[in-house]
């Protein structure tokens, strides 16, 4: 991959991801015989209909490019990971991720995308404390600065969303439940994070074959909550973004896709199929953006992605610029530089413990079993230091990404 390639990669990674998130969106803006698309866990099961495909692609993979897939299966053999594991063992991860999806789909039907894209971008402070918690990675002053400064960007475009909407047609209420709703699905989104990084340690999948797996499992989740929840009525604060006044009625979204009329028919159908058509997409770019560039590149996508979000929903007419929500945008990226250390603070001891002194060590320390580093508490450094987690900097790439790389398993992750 040359490196206009890898720019490429990055570039049509960012569209495809704002992309995907417009298309789920006009889902919800589509009204069809008078009656509005609110059908957030039909909205999940496309979602998981898109992952499962991506199992297609795993076996073109397998076919086409068998040289890299038998030196993949060597490495992880070598790393004494499982080769065969559980088709069933992400189910805890994936009924995360079915719970984390929905609620955010509850979530973007009440609010602008803009907002929601932005809000979203929270789930980086509950990863961090799961991560803390869970997995024992340390947390260190430009972290917790970081995170400082993302948390109150976050509550800058909350706190003017709400004060400042009011003259936008927008219910208030609405939007702080939506708001409520995001920070709700972050504790389940984080929790699949951790758990399939803990799996991710003993077993291993090809990135595309693990989505599949988890897509399959997830359409099994999902079809188990529709014959659930299409019998229980929706909360009254939520009643007017339920069909029917239940939690999911699935043949009106039948009657509502493939109802052909009206000035929002045939383009409902259309953006059904192309959500899952995106979602499968996505996946697969994800994987090669983590393979062929980082998962650093990556992330700092989905810090843009919000900004192009919300000029391309003014363009069209959907939101408007607000100075509120800018300012609270720009603080949220500044705290995810100093996060990833993109930008570092050279003063106050913000400068220390940085990754790229524990990669060097790694690179140029063998057989050594305690080294203290200039400006650093004493580090476990050892040729295979990639056992020694704990003394790790949070934001070292994970397991997940070295093993497996990073799935985009919802719109609520996409990014």
């Amino acid at each position: 991959m040359t490196t206009f390639k890898v720019n490429l990669l990055l570039v049509i990674l960012l569209f495809e991801g704002v992309g995907t998130g417009i298309i789920f969106k006009q889902q919800q803006r589509s009204i069809v015989n008078g009656v509005q698309f609110n059908h957030p866990f039909m909205q999940t099961m496309l979602m998981f209909i898109g992952e499962a495909l991506c199992y297609l692609i795993y076996l073109l993979q397998k076919k086409y490019y068998p040289k890299d897939y038998e030196l993949e299966l060597k490495v992880a053999k070598e790393r004494g990971l499982n080769l065969n594991p559980s088709k069933w063992i992400f189910a805890i991860p994936t009924a995360c991720d079915f719970t984390a999806s929905t609620i955010s789909f509850f979530a973007m039907s009440m609010m602008p995308l803009s907002i929601y894209y932005m809000i979203r971008g929270g789930n980086i402070v509950i990863t961090a404390v799961f991560s803390v918690i869970f997995l024992k990675r340390k947390l260190f002053r430009q972290h917790v600065l970081g995170l400082f400064l993302a948390v109150c960007g976050f509550a800058t475009i909350g706190i003017t969303s709400i004060l400042l909407n009011k003259s936008d047609d927008i219910d208030p209420s609405k939007l702080l439940l939506g708001i409520i709703l995001i920070i709700c699905s972050f504790f389940f989104s984080s929790g699949q994070s951790v758990l399939e990084e803990k799996l991710f340690k003993m077993i291993y999948l090809n990135p595309n074959q693990l989505v599949g797996y988890e897509g399959t499992t997830g359409i099994f989740i999902t079809w188990v909550a529709l014959n659930i929840f299409s019998y229980i009525p929706c909360p009254q604060s939520m009643a007017d973004d339920c069909p029917n006044g239940m939690m999911e009625d699935v043949p009106q979204f039948f009657k509502t896709v493939f109802t052909i009329e009206g000035p929002f028919q045939p383009t409902l159908l259309i953006m059904i199929f192309l959500g899952i058509i995106a979602i499968a997409i996505l996946n697969g770019l994800a994987f090669y953006c983590v393979k062929y560039a980082s998962a650093l590149s990556r992330s700092m996508i989905s810090q843009v992605s919000p900004f192009v979000v919300w000029m391309f929903t003014i363009a069209i007419g959907w939101d408007k610029f607000r100075v509120g929500q800018f300012c609270g945008y720009i603080v949220v990226v500044f705290g995810c530089l100093i996060y990833y250390e993109i930008i570092v603070i050279p003063f106050w001891g913000f400068n220390r413990n940085l990754k790229a002194n524990f990669h060097n060590l790694a690179h140029h320390v063998t057989g050594v079993e305690d080294v203290k580093p200039a400006n650093q508490e004493v580090a476990q450094v050892t040729p295979a230091l990639d056992k020694q987690d704990s003394e790790q900097p949070l934001n070292t790439i994970a397991p997940i990404i070295s093993n497996n790389a990073a799935s985009a398993s919802s719109v609520a992750a996409a990014s």
